[in-house]
């Protein structure tokens, strides 16, 4: 997207009207997982879809860049901020329902959140999110999940906001779920719920699954420091090829390789936590060097997981 200059004080004037939450030049990185970002312009908090719809609308017709976020846990935002609106959709919006076997939930529900929920319920095939520190509409976008599985089985259709104030419902084989990816990528639409399609299951099992995968994350994993999870990418022919990415990026040689405030964990290797203070740009320094040395040496590229925000809200892949 291009940026051009927008009247602040009549954003602020029409957001007030409209009776939406919003703070001014607020760092991004009280908003993400990895706790890296420049201020925003604005980021607002719309409590209802009206009110989110009439805040889409007026940024289309301004010209306004924006950007949505949940729990932030998939996102590397620029040392700049955003110059223009980041739209935050979390806790506000988590209502679910049960129809049978179908789990209605809106997109601000959080992942490990939703695992409970399905399994409170006796419906299988959430488990493996339990561990997620993102939201549902997050884990749509990205087609997330772990341990070989990913929410695009479950989704039987996803109700989206489109640019132009318009609702439209996709159902699963049109959302265009491949390996992390969707068709929501790189697209203005907005998610607001999805209906999952489970199996019924035993609540006890169920549970004993969801604490055998936190188990696995905590034994594994740098929880206790700010990363955004897995960096980089596993796609199927090249974890039969060359492993798991974090025993591929040990094998280079990087495993504890520190640039600035940024480290490649030397717990798991496809983590980059957040040492001291990291900027985005020592994040993208190793991401750098991880993969030319890849490069070098598989002549393949190595791709991230998470997106980059740049300065005028526009969402990268690397």
């Amino acid at each position: 997207m291009n940026y051009r200059n927008y009247d602040k004080k009549t954003l602020a004037f029409f957001l007030t009207k409209q009776g939406v939450t919003f703070q001014q030049d607020e760092l991004l990185s009280s908003y993400c997982s990895w706790r890296i970002g420049g201020p925003a312009d604005y980021i607002c908090q719309p409590k209802s879809i009206i009110q989110l719809q009439e805040l889409i609308l007026y940024l289309a017709e301004n010209d306004i860049p924006y950007v949505v976020l949940g729990k932030g846990s998939n996102l590397l935002f620029s040392d700049d901020g955003v110059r223009g609106v980041v739209i935050k959709l979390d806790q506000q919006w988590s209502n679910y329902n049960i129809e049978g076997r179908t789990l209605i939930v809106q997109s601000g529900m959080f992942a490990p959140k939703l695992a409970r929920v399905a399994m409170e319920n006796g419906l299988s095939g959430l488990t493996h999110i339990a561990g997620i520190p993102g939201n549902l509409g997050g884990l749509i976008v990205m087609n997330g999940g772990s341990m070989g599985n990913e929410i695009g089985s479950k989704v039987r259709w996803v109700k989206v906001l489109g640019g132009n104030g318009k609702f439209l419902v996709y159902d699963g084989p049109a959302c265009g779920f491949s390996y992390r990816h969707s068709r929501f990528q790189g697209t203005n639409e907005i998610i607001l719920e999805a209906a999952l399609e489970l199996d019924y299951g035993d609540s006890e099992h169920l549970r004993s699954e969801m604490l055998a995968v936190l188990r696995n994350r905590r034994e594994k994993m740098p929880r206790r420091q700010p990363s955004c999870g897995s960096v980089f990418k596993s796609p199927t022919e090249q974890y039969l090829m060359m492993g798991p990415p974090g025993y591929v990026v040990e094998s280079l040689g990087l495993k504890g390789t520190v640039y600035g405030g940024a480290m490649i964990s030397d717990k798991h290797a496809n983590f980059i936590v957040n040492v001291a203070d990291a900027r985005a740009n020592d994040i993208l320094s190793l991401v750098k060097k991880v993969q030319e040395a890849f490069y070098a040496k598989y002549l393949k590229p190595f791709h991230c997981e998470f997106k980059y925000v740049d300065n005028v809200g526009n969402i990268l892949s690397l």
